[in-house]
Protein backbone atom coordinates (compact mmCIF):
# COMPACT_ATOMS: atom_id res chain seq x y z
CA UNK A 1 0.00 0.00 0.00
CA UNK A 2 2.95 2.29 0.49
CA UNK A 3 3.69 2.15 -3.26
CA UNK A 4 0.22 3.52 -4.05
CA UNK A 5 0.61 6.38 -1.58
CA UNK A 6 4.08 7.04 -2.95
CA UNK A 7 2.64 7.22 -6.48
CA UNK A 8 -0.01 9.69 -5.30
CA UNK A 9 2.65 11.82 -3.62
CA UNK A 10 4.93 11.83 -6.67
CA UNK A 11 1.97 12.80 -8.89
CA UNK A 12 1.26 15.86 -6.77
CA UNK A 13 -1.81 14.55 -4.96
CA UNK A 14 -2.24 15.28 -1.24
CA UNK A 15 -1.48 12.32 0.99
CA UNK A 16 -2.92 12.36 4.48
CA UNK A 17 -0.50 10.91 7.05
CA UNK A 18 -1.78 7.74 8.66
CA UNK A 19 -2.03 8.18 12.41
CA UNK A 20 -4.49 7.82 15.24
CA UNK A 21 -5.65 11.43 14.77
CA UNK A 22 -5.95 11.09 10.97
CA UNK A 23 -7.07 7.52 10.24
CA UNK A 24 -7.74 6.35 6.73
CA UNK A 25 -11.32 6.67 5.53
CA UNK A 26 -13.10 3.48 4.39
CA UNK A 27 -12.84 4.63 0.77
CA UNK A 28 -9.08 5.28 0.99
CA UNK A 29 -8.52 1.96 2.75
CA UNK A 30 -10.47 0.09 0.07
CA UNK A 31 -8.68 1.93 -2.74
CA UNK A 32 -5.22 1.21 -1.33
CA UNK A 33 -6.00 -2.46 -0.72
CA UNK A 34 -7.46 -2.83 -4.22
CA UNK A 35 -4.43 -1.10 -5.71
CA UNK A 36 -2.06 -3.36 -3.78
CA UNK A 37 -3.88 -6.51 -4.87
CA UNK A 38 -4.31 -5.61 -8.56
CA UNK A 39 -1.07 -3.73 -9.24
CA UNK A 40 1.66 -5.57 -11.08
CA UNK A 41 4.65 -6.91 -9.11
CA UNK A 42 6.85 -4.30 -10.81
CA UNK A 43 4.72 -1.61 -9.17
CA UNK A 44 4.90 -3.30 -5.76
CA UNK A 45 1.57 -5.14 -5.93
CA UNK A 46 0.44 -8.75 -6.01
CA UNK A 47 -0.64 -8.72 -9.66
CA UNK A 48 -4.01 -10.41 -9.04
CA UNK A 49 -6.27 -9.36 -11.91
CA UNK A 50 -8.92 -10.93 -14.12
CA UNK A 51 -6.99 -9.59 -17.13
CA UNK A 52 -3.76 -11.30 -16.18
CA UNK A 53 -3.01 -14.66 -17.86
CA UNK A 54 -1.57 -15.91 -14.58
CA UNK A 55 -4.95 -15.49 -12.86
CA UNK A 56 -7.32 -16.91 -15.46
CA UNK A 57 -9.68 -18.29 -12.78
CA UNK A 58 -10.39 -14.81 -11.40
CA UNK A 59 -13.51 -13.35 -13.01
CA UNK A 60 -13.76 -10.05 -11.14
CA UNK A 61 -12.62 -8.27 -7.99
CA UNK A 62 -15.22 -6.43 -5.92
CA UNK A 63 -14.71 -4.72 -2.60
CA UNK A 64 -16.80 -5.70 0.41
CA UNK A 65 -19.69 -3.42 1.35
CA UNK A 66 -20.67 -2.00 4.72
CA UNK A 67 -24.24 -3.35 4.94
CA UNK A 68 -25.11 -1.29 8.01
CA UNK A 69 -24.04 1.96 6.36
CA UNK A 70 -25.86 1.06 3.13
CA UNK A 71 -29.11 0.34 4.98
CA UNK A 72 -28.98 3.62 6.89
CA UNK A 73 -28.06 5.52 3.73
CA UNK A 74 -30.87 4.02 1.65
CA UNK A 75 -33.43 4.72 4.37
CA UNK A 76 -32.29 8.35 4.47
CA UNK A 77 -33.37 8.83 0.84
CA UNK A 78 -36.79 10.37 1.35
CA UNK A 79 -38.67 12.81 -0.93
CA UNK A 80 -38.25 15.69 1.53
CA UNK A 81 -34.45 15.40 1.78
CA UNK A 82 -33.48 13.70 -1.47
CA UNK A 83 -31.63 16.85 -2.58
CA UNK A 84 -29.66 17.12 0.68
CA UNK A 85 -26.58 15.23 -0.47
CA UNK A 86 -23.82 14.87 2.12
CA UNK A 87 -20.83 14.76 -0.18
CA UNK A 88 -18.24 14.32 2.55
CA UNK A 89 -19.99 11.27 3.98
CA UNK A 90 -20.39 9.74 0.50
CA UNK A 91 -16.77 10.52 -0.32
CA UNK A 92 -15.43 8.94 2.87
CA UNK A 93 -17.45 5.79 2.33
CA UNK A 94 -17.44 5.29 -1.47
CA UNK A 95 -14.61 7.44 -2.81
CA UNK A 96 -14.11 10.57 -4.86
CA UNK A 97 -15.66 9.32 -8.12
CA UNK A 98 -18.98 8.45 -6.46
CA UNK A 99 -18.99 11.81 -4.66
CA UNK A 100 -18.43 13.57 -7.99
CA UNK A 101 -21.31 11.60 -9.49
CA UNK A 102 -23.76 12.61 -6.76
CA UNK A 103 -22.53 16.20 -6.90
CA UNK A 104 -23.26 16.28 -10.63
CA UNK A 105 -26.61 14.53 -10.12
CA UNK A 106 -27.72 17.06 -7.52
CA UNK A 107 -26.56 20.06 -9.57
CA UNK A 108 -28.19 18.75 -12.74
CA UNK A 109 -31.45 18.09 -10.91
CA UNK A 110 -31.52 21.67 -9.63
CA UNK A 111 -30.80 23.04 -13.09
CA UNK A 112 -33.62 20.97 -14.64
CA UNK A 113 -36.14 23.28 -12.97
CA UNK A 114 -35.65 25.85 -15.74
CA UNK A 115 -36.34 23.58 -18.76
CA UNK A 116 -39.26 22.01 -16.88
CA UNK A 117 -40.91 25.40 -16.36
CA UNK A 118 -39.99 26.55 -19.87
CA UNK A 119 -41.46 23.33 -21.31
CA UNK A 120 -44.81 23.91 -19.58
CA UNK A 121 -44.94 27.51 -20.81
CA UNK A 122 -43.97 26.48 -24.35
CA UNK A 123 -46.57 23.72 -24.37
CA UNK A 124 -49.43 26.07 -23.59
CA UNK A 125 -48.35 29.43 -25.07
CA UNK A 126 -45.81 28.80 -27.88
CA UNK A 127 -46.34 27.18 -31.29
CA UNK A 128 -44.72 23.86 -32.24
CA UNK A 129 -41.00 24.04 -33.08
CA UNK A 130 -40.77 27.46 -31.46
CA UNK A 131 -37.38 29.11 -32.04
CA UNK A 132 -37.74 30.98 -28.74
CA UNK A 133 -37.91 27.72 -26.81
CA UNK A 134 -34.97 26.28 -28.76
CA UNK A 135 -32.83 29.35 -28.10
CA UNK A 136 -33.65 29.31 -24.38
CA UNK A 137 -32.79 25.61 -24.05
CA UNK A 138 -29.54 26.14 -25.99
CA UNK A 139 -28.52 28.98 -23.69
CA UNK A 140 -29.49 26.89 -20.64
CA UNK A 141 -27.45 23.89 -21.77
CA UNK A 142 -24.35 25.99 -22.51
CA UNK A 143 -24.70 27.78 -19.17
CA UNK A 144 -24.99 24.51 -17.26
CA UNK A 145 -21.96 22.96 -18.96
CA UNK A 146 -19.79 26.00 -18.26
CA UNK A 147 -21.05 26.28 -14.69
CA UNK A 148 -20.33 22.61 -14.04
CA UNK A 149 -16.79 22.95 -15.38
CA UNK A 150 -16.09 25.66 -12.83
CA UNK A 151 -17.87 23.76 -10.05
CA UNK A 152 -15.97 20.60 -10.95
CA UNK A 153 -12.64 22.41 -10.52
CA UNK A 154 -13.79 23.71 -7.14
CA UNK A 155 -14.75 20.19 -6.03
CA UNK A 156 -11.45 18.74 -7.28
CA UNK A 157 -9.56 21.27 -5.16
CA UNK A 158 -11.82 20.54 -2.20
CA UNK A 159 -11.35 16.78 -2.55
CA UNK A 160 -7.65 17.06 -3.37
CA UNK A 161 -8.02 15.24 -6.70
CA UNK A 162 -6.82 18.02 -8.98
CA UNK A 163 -4.39 16.43 -11.46
CA UNK A 164 -5.29 12.84 -10.55
CA UNK A 165 -5.18 11.91 -14.24
CA UNK A 166 -1.38 11.96 -13.95
CA UNK A 167 -1.50 8.86 -11.73
CA UNK A 168 -0.93 5.96 -14.12
CA UNK A 169 -1.16 2.27 -13.42
CA UNK A 170 0.50 -0.45 -15.46
CA UNK A 171 -2.19 -2.67 -16.99
CA UNK A 172 -2.09 -6.45 -16.64
CA UNK A 173 -2.20 -6.79 -20.45
CA UNK A 174 0.75 -4.46 -20.90
CA UNK A 175 3.57 -5.94 -22.93
CA UNK A 176 6.85 -4.01 -23.01
CA UNK A 177 8.47 -3.40 -26.36
CA UNK A 178 5.29 -2.82 -28.39
CA UNK A 179 6.03 -0.70 -31.44
CA UNK A 180 4.32 2.63 -31.76
CA UNK A 181 2.77 1.85 -35.16
CA UNK A 182 1.00 -1.21 -33.73
CA UNK A 183 -0.72 0.98 -31.17
CA UNK A 184 -1.70 3.52 -33.85
CA UNK A 185 -3.12 0.76 -36.06
CA UNK A 186 -5.33 -0.40 -33.21
CA UNK A 187 -6.67 3.12 -32.81
CA UNK A 188 -7.29 3.48 -36.55
CA UNK A 189 -9.10 0.11 -36.62
CA UNK A 190 -11.71 1.47 -34.18
CA UNK A 191 -12.66 4.37 -36.49
CA UNK A 192 -14.99 2.32 -38.78
CA UNK A 193 -16.88 0.99 -35.75
CA UNK A 194 -17.32 4.51 -34.39
CA UNK A 195 -18.54 5.77 -37.76
CA UNK A 196 -20.95 2.83 -38.05
CA UNK A 197 -22.65 3.53 -34.73
CA UNK A 198 -22.65 7.28 -35.45
CA UNK A 199 -24.48 6.54 -38.71
CA UNK A 200 -27.00 4.33 -36.92
CA UNK A 201 -27.65 7.06 -34.34
CA UNK A 202 -28.03 9.69 -37.08
CA UNK A 203 -30.51 7.47 -38.98
CA UNK A 204 -32.58 6.85 -35.84
CA UNK A 205 -32.77 10.54 -34.92
CA UNK A 206 -33.63 11.50 -38.50
CA UNK A 207 -36.40 8.90 -38.59
CA UNK A 208 -37.83 10.18 -35.30
CA UNK A 209 -37.91 13.79 -36.55
CA UNK A 210 -39.47 12.77 -39.89
CA UNK A 211 -42.16 10.75 -38.11
CA UNK A 212 -42.84 13.64 -35.75
CA UNK A 213 -43.14 16.12 -38.63
CA UNK A 214 -45.47 13.74 -40.48
CA UNK A 215 -47.75 13.24 -37.50
CA UNK A 216 -47.95 16.91 -36.52
CA UNK A 217 -48.12 18.50 -39.99
CA UNK A 218 -49.36 15.99 -42.60
CA UNK A 219 -51.46 13.40 -40.78
CA UNK A 220 -55.21 14.09 -40.96
CA UNK A 221 -56.59 10.75 -39.81
CA UNK A 222 -58.60 9.83 -36.73
CA UNK A 223 -57.20 10.76 -33.32
CA UNK A 224 -54.88 13.42 -34.73
CA UNK A 225 -55.51 15.78 -31.83
CA UNK A 226 -54.41 13.23 -29.23
CA UNK A 227 -51.45 12.00 -31.29
CA UNK A 228 -50.19 15.54 -31.87
CA UNK A 229 -50.49 16.40 -28.18
CA UNK A 230 -48.67 13.24 -27.12
CA UNK A 231 -45.93 13.71 -29.71
CA UNK A 232 -45.43 17.37 -28.88
CA UNK A 233 -45.39 16.65 -25.14
CA UNK A 234 -42.71 13.98 -25.59
CA UNK A 235 -40.73 16.41 -27.75
CA UNK A 236 -40.91 19.11 -25.06
CA UNK A 237 -39.87 16.87 -22.17
CA UNK A 238 -37.07 15.09 -24.01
Amino acid sequence: MSSARQSDFLSGLPVTPVSTSHPLSPADRTRLIHSYITSSPKDGGLGVSQDSPDWDLVESIFSLQDKQFNEVWVRAWKPQNIMAIQLEKIRNQFGDSIAFYFAFLGSYTHFLAFPAIAGVIAYYFLPPYSPIYSILISIWSISFVEWWRVHERILSLRFGTRGSFRVEKRRAQYKPGMRWWVRELRIIASIPVILLFAGVLFAMLTGIFIFEAFVTQLYEGPGKQFIVRATYASYIWT
